[in-house]
């Protein structure tokens, strides 16, 4: 059962962390953003793991002999709220990957970082993490599959599940909104991706993290059918979905 605000990291599989959200902030919907780490035998990937919260659990994995070899952003957004790039490159010196469709966007100068582009980047391959790219909710959006544990793809925001305010039965991913004319290219290729690739785990930026789920299929299957999510419902105490802001 995920266990939202944890002040610790929370093994997914043995080289698969979810990393602590405690003091993480959230929007309307009270879905905190959620950070990954996949660990190697001499060194880590860290993944939309750029914000301040995280970085005792960075440290704590780089000081078991297992430094950061890299940090993958998902999109421009976590690039735009991200508040620990000055921390990361004192520490750590690494490369800092996001795709350049959206380095080129005006959001991503925030961060004050000169990023990399992942699709190429030899940490990530020595790893076996290939990049999926998702140009849908940003242009520059990934996602990255893992092929270990029977295929773990981590979503960013191209999923969306059920945070600490929302309704965790029956277990769901939505997919995102996009603009107009993308709804069915985005609907096609996660059912290409599905339907291709080794997946029984879906990590996404915000909600639930689903693992090893032999109900996937169940779980994704808003992703490419029906209406996308509305990110103004959120679940009262009661259970009831009320519009976020209303209160």
């Amino acid at each position: 059962m995920a266990q939202f605000f944890s002040a610790k990291s929370q093994a997914l599989f043995d080289d698969v962390l979810w990393l602590p959200q405690a003091g993480a902030t959230t929007g309307p919907t009270g879905r905190p953003p959620n950070s990954y780490a996949i660990l190697g035998r001499q060194g880590s990937v860290f993944i939309d793991a750029v914000y301040s919260w995280t970085m005792d659990a960075v440290d704590q994995i780089a000081h078991a002999g297992l430094p950061p070899t890299a940090f993958v952003l998902t999109h421009v957004d976590v690039a735009a709220k991200g508040d620990a790039f000055e921390t990361i490159r004192e520490r750590y010196g690494c490369p800092i990957l996001m795709h350049p469709a959206d380095v080129s966007r005006p959001q991503s100068a925030r961060a004050g970082v000169a990023f990399m582009d992942p699709r190429p980047d030899g940490a990530l391959r020595s790893f076996g993490i290939d990049v999926i790219e998702m140009p849908f909710h940003t242009p520059g959006s990934i996602m990255l599959h893992y092929p270990k544990n029977r295929g773990v793809l981590f979503a960013g925001d191209s999923a969306v599940g059920p945070g600490p305010r929302q309704p965790q039965d029956p277990p769901h991913l939505e997919r995102p909104i996009v603009d107009e004319g993308l709804e069915d290219p985005f609907k096609a290729e996660w059912e290409t991706i599905l339907a291709q690739r080794l997946v029984s785990s879906i990590l996404p930026l915000h909600g639930t993290p689903y693992v090893d789920r032999g109900d996937l299929g169940d779980i994704a299957r808003p992703l490419t059918v029906g209406a996308a999510m509305d990110p103004r419902l959120v679940a009262e105490e009661s259970g009831d979905l009320v519009a976020a802001g209303v209160r």
